[in-house]
C-alpha cells in the first residue's frame, strides 16, 4: 500500500505557541493569490494549523493586479520584482502563483536565496525543468513541493482512509470525469489565456489534477490511449473540448474523461463537483470534493445491526458536513490543509505533501498526454 500524508488531523492544543511563525511571500498577484492563498490563510485557519503563517508580501509585474490585491487585503507589501522582494523581505516560504512560464525562474530564485517554496500546477513548462528544480533544491538543502491540493479535500481524505484500512481492497479501476459548461469555466472562455497555447489546450492544463488524485491509489501509470476532439465552433481559441484518456498502472486502470461542452450544471450552483469513482475488490466508492460515499446495496447488509451501524455512520457524516460547509466556503480547494502540511514538513513533523516522485511523474505523464491529444486532433481533421 502506498504511504501518503493525506488524512486530516486535529492540530490544535499541541503547544504550537512554542513553535516559530512562518513568513510567506507570493510571486504573482492574480487569481491564485487572491482566490486561493488569501482565503486559505484566513477562513481556512479553522481547519488547519495556519495561525503561525503570515502572507506579508506579493510581487507582480502588473501594477493593476498589485493595486487590486492591495484593496482586497491591506497591509501586504507589494513589489514589482520577485528578486527584489526576496532580497528585502527574506521570507521563509515563497508561494509561486505566477503564470507557468515564470515558475522555473521563480523557483530557482528562491533556491538561490535559501527560501523554501510551493509551486502551483502546472509546475513548470516541461518535466525537464522540474527535474532541474528538484536537483537544485536538494543540493541547496531547500524544501519545495508542487501544490497537489485536491488530495486534501475532505472527500479524498476520507476515501484514502478507507483505502489504508483495507475497506476498498485492491483498486482495479479509477474513473475521473471533468465535465463543465464553457460559460462556467473562466479558463475556457478567456481567449488570451496562456493555457490555450499548451499542447492540448485548456483540457491539458487540467491534467495534473486528474493524474495526482489517482497516483496515491495505483502508483505510476503508463499511457494506453488518448482520443481528443474539437466539437464547438463558438470558441476558436480553444484547441480541443473533448478528450478520453486510458492509463494502465501495475495492477489497475485509470480512465479520464474531459469535456467543456455541457450545456449547464444539472442543479446550477448547487451542484457538487464529482472527484472520482474508485472500484475495489471489496468495495466501490464515489468521491466528491466535500465527501465520499461507499456504494453499498441493501442486500449486502447482512444483519440488522450492520444496517443500523451503516445508517448511523451516514447520519453522523451528514451532520458533520452540514456543520462544516458554511465555514468551508472560499477555502481554495484544500489549499489551507496543503500549506499547513508543508509547514509541518519544514518542521520535520511529517512527509512532504507532494513527494518529488509524484510531482515529476505527474508532469511527465501530462506532457505525454498533451502531445497525444495533439496527434489525435490532427488525425481527426479529415475524419468526417
Amino acid at each position: 500500500m502506498l504511504a501518503g500524508p493525506f488524512t486530516q488531523v486535529n492540530v490544535q492544543d499541541r503547544g504550537l505557541s512554542a513553535m516559530r511563525t512562518w513568513k510567506l511571500a507570493a510571486a504573482g498577484a492574480g487569481r491564485a493569490t487572491r482566490e486561493l492563498t488569501i482565503p486559505a490563510l484566513s477562513a481556512g485557519r479553522a481547519f488547519a494549523d495556519l495561525g503561525r503563517a503570515s502572507l506579508e508580501a506579493v510581487a507582480d509585474i502588473d501594477g493593476e493586479r498589485l493595486e487590486a490585491l492591495g484593496r482586497l487585503s491591506g497591509g501586504i507589501r507589494t513589489y514589482g520584482d520577485v528578486a527584489q522582494m526576496l532580497e528585502e523581505e527574506r521570507p521563509d516560504v515563497l508561494l509561486i502563483n505566477s503564470p507557468v512560464a515564470a515558475h522555473y525562474e521563480h523557483a530557482m530564485l528562491a533556491i538561490g536565496r535559501g527560501v523554501h517554496f510551493l509551486i502551483e500546477k502546472p509546475a513548470t513548462e516541461t518535466s525537464a525543468q522540474l527535474r532541474e528544480v528538484r536537483a537544485a533544491a536538494e543540493a541547496a538543502g531547500v524544501k519545495g513541493a508542487v501544490v497537489h491540493n485536491l488530495k486534501f479535500l475532505h472527500g479524498f481524505q476520507k476515501a484514502w482512509k478507507w483505502h489504508q484500512e483495507g475497506r476498498l481492497g485492491k483498486i482495479l479501476h479509477i474513473d475521473r470525469v471533468f465535465m463543465t459548461p464553457p460559460h462556467a469555466d473562466r479558463m475556457e472562455m478567456d481567449p488570451g489565456g496562456w493555457w490555450h497555447r499548451l499542447p492540448g489546450g485548456r483540457l491539458a492544463d487540467s491534467l495534473p489534477h486528474h493524474l495526482y488524485v489517482a497516483y496515491p491509489f495505483v502508483g505510476e501509470m503508463r499511457l494506453e490511449h488518448v482520443s481528443a476532439r474539437k466539437l464547438s465552433a463558438d470558441r476558436p481559441w480553444s484547441r480541443c473540448d473533448e478528450a478520453e484518456i486510458s492509463l494502465r498502472a501495475k495492477e489497475s486502470y485509470v480512465h479520464v474523461r474531459l469535456s467543456t461542452n455541457q450545456e449547464s450544471l444539472p442543479a446550477g450552483k448547487a451542484s457538487i463537483t464529482f472527484l472520482m469513482m474508485l472500484y475495489g475488490t471489496r468495495l466501490n466508492a464515489a468521491v466528491f470534493h466535500p465527501d465520499a460515499y461507499p456504494l453499498i446495496y441493501p442486500r449486502a447488509l447482512r444483519t440488522f445491526p450492520t444496517l443500523l451501524n451503516e445508517l448511523g455512520e451516514v447520519l453522523r457524516e451528514r451532520v458533520e458536513l452540514l456543520a462544516r460547509r458554511p465555514r468551508e466556503r472560499g477555502l481554495g480547494g484544500g489549499h489551507n490543509v496543503f500549506i499547513a502540511r508543508f509547514l509541518k514538513y519544514l518542521e520535520g513533523e511529517g512527509p512532504s505533501p507532494t513527494p518529488w516522485d509524484e510531482a515529476i511523474h505527474t508532469m511527465e505523464l501530462s506532457e505525454q498526454i498533451g502531445s497525444a491529444m495533439e496527434d489525435s486532433l490532427r488525425s481527426r481533421q479529415s475524419e468526417f
